[in-house]
């Protein structure tokens, strides 16, 4: 949380609760106004968005404090809590009532438009879904490449070493595919471009995980 954050709901706090009568026993003690004042940042700050959402979410705060509360006194610190949470609880069912973007689609799309994609599609669960949407070669072509960007930035060495963790992941999302029969049956090969076992040198041999007889 930024200090920038933490003075821009101290300022519009300030603003609120110039509006509102504050307890009694805070008469000519600036000392108490000033601790209770912190104490209601602290509990905004656990609640309230940073950047551009926090103009929406300073207005529903409003807003539910308004139909809440039944004087013009401060809140309590309780008070307070409870209107964060339900704007919390407004904010979620709005979000899971939109449109969610597929990442999967997404995926698909960047293979298509010949776009960056992390390696999480290339080898393991997910690779495994992308492969069955857009086949086995255009993700042993991007393997290729990805191979090459890795040799590139941290040598040859250190490239073989990422590329057998990757590998080593990809077989034990292919072993529970298989095992929880989740994903479409497909020949699933691991990296069988000779670019690469040029590149990253002897290793170990790199065969679909199904023998072509069965």
């Amino acid at each position: 949380m930024t200090s920038l954050h933490s003075s821009d709901l101290t300022r519009r706090l300030g603003d609120y609760l110039a509006r509102r009568q504050p307890p009694k026993g805070f008469a000519g003690d600036d000392r108490r106004k000033a601790e209770q004042i912190a104490a209601y940042v602290g509990i905004l700050r656990r609640y309230a968005p940073q950047g551009d959402r926090l103009d929406d979410w300073w207005a529903s705060l409003l807003a539910t404090l308004a139909e809440t509360s039944e004087t013009w006194a401060w809140p309590t610190e309780g008070d307070l809590v409870k209107a964060c949470k339900i704007i919390a609880k407004d904010i979620k069912r709005v979000e899971s009532s939109e449109f969610k973007i597929d990442p999967l689609d997404v995926a698909e799309k960047r293979i298509e438009a010949d776009e960056p994609i992390g390696d999480n599609w290339l080898w393991g669960r997910n690779a495994l879904a992308l492969i069955s949407r857009v086949g086995v070669e255009p993700i042993l072509a991007r393997r290729d490449r990805f191979a090459g960007d890795l040799a590139r930035v941290y040598g040859h060495a250190e490239a073989r070493r990422m590329i057998l963790v990757l590998e080593d992941r990809h077989r034990e999302a292919v072993k529970i595919t298989e095992e929880t029969r989740v994903a479409r049956r497909h020949d699933i090969p691991e990296v069988q471009i000779k670019s690469v076992r040029d590149l990253l040198g002897p290793g170990p041999e790199y065969v679909p995980y199904r023998g072509a007889a069965e």
